[in-house]
């Protein structure tokens, strides 16, 4: 054998040593190894010595796995199995330690990826480079973030500095993609940095008047100082409102829109990967869907229009909940709420908001954020969250993350507890 052969095989095998950091990337390379050889299958479990026809070969195998795994470890590592005698009882080891650390990890990405702000006057390539960075960094970390949900992303990050451009591209259908919506973005950076575009000079063999300089044009349209009873900005009337034109091409008819004080319902638009369904009053037949909690990325209150959950409820001022399809529900009910999440763990909502006739159940994704919770696993088939040892598993179920509460307390809970009073 040549010496050149020899040294790429010692160098294949020292990638393979684990030394603590990108465990993920390791258990994909330990695994091919050890499913390449046969062995997988014993390390997992699923092949034991009794279900072996052949006890001596079953021997063999797991002497061969056991080998690989510990010969692929550090000594730090190593010296942490060197209790445990078999390949199965050592990769549960690594797994149980390695990959709570991993979720930790995953949720310091997705906060860091999800509160990203982009400065005025800083560079706006820079910053969308960073997004792809940390888009880039969860999908080596077994967690997808796709492109439209990065331009989400990315439209939330420079909504501050530049709102009018956001409400545009967030107002086309169908929706933009996210190299239509960084094109934009720097070309808007270029009109804020070169300033706005001059206005071609005025010819007299084109306009039908152009007046003196020293005096003002005749018929100058006024401005407005009162306020607009739809949009609430000042300088024009309602039925010149921009808003009110644009909903009205929709087919939204509403008094007025929601103030930036009330609470906001929006749900994001549901797509076949990932998303949130719209929260609706209209009249649905029964579904499956009725008694789960589901996950609302954009809530800023936790609703519901079953009044029979609530342990206590008060009446409390009266405030607006804006849904997603631009329509406004009244909420005038406030209280306490709780959801067995297991035998052991409840989940208690203090400000819960009931809506009447509110078809699904939402829990507010960021209000969960502020009580502790932290991302532990996000992809498309599930969505946990946890604080200390409490954990909420929110399944994927028709492109919505819901939480299915506790059966056993939920038949008890409908013996014994009555519906409050008003």
């Amino acid at each position: 054998m040549s010496p050149t052969i020899t040294h790429a095989k010692e160098e294949k095998a020292k990638s393979l040593v684990f030394a603590g950091v990108n465990f993920n990337i390791y258990k994909v390379r330990i695994q091919a190894k050890l499913r390449s050889k046969g062995l997988w299958k014993v390390v997992s479990g699923e092949d034991t010595r009794d279900d072996a026809d052949d006890e001596d070969d079953s021997d063999s195998k797991e002497d061969k796995a056991f080998d690989i795994l510990v010969n692929s470890l550090d000594d730090d590592n190593l010296a942490y199995v060197s209790h445990v005698s078999t390949s199965k009882e050592v990769w549960d080891m690594l797994v149980t330690r390695y990959e709570a650390r991993t979720y930790a990890d995953v949720s310091h990405v997705i906060h860091e990826l999800h509160t990203k702000v982009y400065s005025p006057g800083s560079s706006m390539q820079k910053h969308v480079t960073d997004l792809r960075g940390l888009q880039h960094k969860l999908l080596l970390m077994g967690s997808r973030v796709d492109d439209e949900m990065l331009g989400r992303i990315l439209l939330t990050s420079v909504k501050e500095v530049f709102p009018t451009t956001v409400e545009i591209l967030r107002s086309r259908e169908p929706s933009p993609t996210l190299s239509q919506i960084t094109n934009r973005l720097l070309s808007k950076e270029d009109e804020v940095k070169n300033g706005a575009p001059m206005k071609r000079k005025a010819e007299t063999e084109q306009l039908l008047y152009t007046g003196k300089p020293d005096k003002p044009r005749p018929f100058k349209k006024q401005a407005v100082k009162d306020k607009c009873h739809y949009c609430h900005k000042i300088g024009h009337h309602a039925f010149e409102c921009r808003y009110k034109k644009r909903d009205l091409a929709k087919g939204v008819q509403q008094k007025c829109m929601p103030v930036e004080d009330d609470d906001q319902i929006n749900v994001l638009q549901h797509d076949e990967e990932e998303g949130f369904i719209l929260a609706t009053t209209d009249d649905i037949p029964r579904s499956d869907l009725e008694g789960v909690w589901i996950l609302d990325s954009a809530c800023t209150a936790d609703v519901t229009g079953n009044k029979t959950l609530f342990t206590k409820l008060a009446r409390t001022q009266m405030s607006a909940l804006q849904l997603a399809d631009n329509s406004t529900v009244q909420s005038m009910h406030m209280g306490l709420l709780s959801i067995q999440v297991d035998a052991d763990h409840r989940l208690d909502r203090p400000k819960a908001k009931f809506v009447p006739n509110l078809k699904k159940n939402l829990l507010s994704f960021r209000l969960l954020l502020r009580d502790g919770f932290q991302v532990a696993k996000w992809d498309l088939d599930v969505a946990i969250m946890i604080l200390d040892t409490f954990v909420l598993k929110f399944t994927h179920h028709r492109g919505l993350y819901v939480l299915q509460p506790y059966e056993e307390h939920i038949n008890s809970c409908l013996v014994r507890q009555s519906t409050p009073k008003l």
